[in-house]
Parts: C-alpha cells; sequence; structure tokens
C-alpha cells in the first residue's frame, strides 16, 4: 500500500487554507487511483452550520474526482435533506458514505486517515481484501453486526 497524505491540519481548517495536497502528493495519488477497476461513487452529506471540516471534505472530494474520472460524489445537505439522511443513518457531518458498500468515513479524512480512505476505494473498486484467512469467519456471521472503526491521530 501506497502512503498518501493530505497535509490538511486542523489550524488550516480554521484558517481556511485550502492547499489540502501538496503537487508531488497529488502525482502518487493519481498513481494510485490508476489502479480503480470500476467507478466508485460517494455520497457526501455535510452541512452549512457549525461544521468547519465538511467545506474542506467537499474540496477533498472535488479533488479525487479531478484525478480520477471513475470516482463521482454528491453533497447532500444534512440541514435540509433529513430524510436523505436519516434513510443512510447519518448523525455527524461530515460523513462520506461508500454506495453499495455499507462503508462510511465521519470526519474528513485528513492527515494519516486519508492514505486509508484511498486504499478503501481502491479495495472497493478492485473488490480485494486484504483480510486473508477472515474471510471465512466473517461470511459464517448471519446476524447483522455494525462495526466501527475509531481512528485518532494520537
Amino acid at each position: 500500500m501506497t502512503t498518501i497524505t493530505s497535509t490538511l491540519t486542523i489550524k488550516q481548517i480554521h484558517s481556511g487554507d485550502k492547499q489540502m495536497i501538496s503537487d508531488s502528493g497529488k502525482d502518487a495519488l493519481k498513481r494510485e487511483l490508476e489502479k480503480l477497476d470500476t467507478p466508485i461513487s460517494l455520497k457526501v452529506f455535510t452541512s452549512k452550520v457549525h461544521c468547519p471540516a465538511c467545506e474542506d471534505t467537499i474540496t477533498l472530494c472535488k479533488t479525487l474526482t479531478e484525478l480520477s474520472g471513475k470516482i463521482s460524489f454528491e453533497e447532500i445537505s444534512f440541514d435540509t435533506q433529513k430524510e436523505l439522511a436519516a434513510k443512510y443513518e447519518v448523525e455527524k457531518v461530515p460523513t462520506i458514505i461508500i454506495e453499495g458498500t455499507g462503508i462510511r468515513y465521519t470526519g474528513i479524512p485528513a492527515g494519516g486517515e486519508f492514505s486509508a480512505f484511498v486504499h478503501t476505494l481502491v479495495m472497493v473498486s478492485t473488490q480485494t481484501t486484504e483480510i486473508g484467512h477472515l474471510k471465512e469467519k466473517l461470511m459464517g456471521i448471519t446476524k447483522p453486526v455494525v462495526v466501527r472503526t475509531v481512528v485518532t491521530p494520537t
């Protein structure tokens, strides 16, 4: 897995600095996104109220679509499209849903999380995983489960 990081920090979010990915980072990201086989559609729930990371999340998604024709996204207002937010069980913003997978990212996938986010997009598009022997065990689960992974920069 290639490590690609968004250089965005919390300080930059609040200062309005939108240079989220360096030019060399964009080159590495484009190379990674060339691995995509099938198109990926993202639903991105945002809010205009009390969400300093929402605008930056949209900027990040726009960058992904600019670098790969296989990624598209739809911005959905958490404030005005409450029925849709309820349908997708969105409780916090920003939330990025990878359509058709049950995979979602809550919060902006910046810094160290960005590489994992891109890797997830590649695995979804190529229908590959790195879970190996765990796949059989997971296939044996017969009841609905919710798996939440929390990643923090600390």
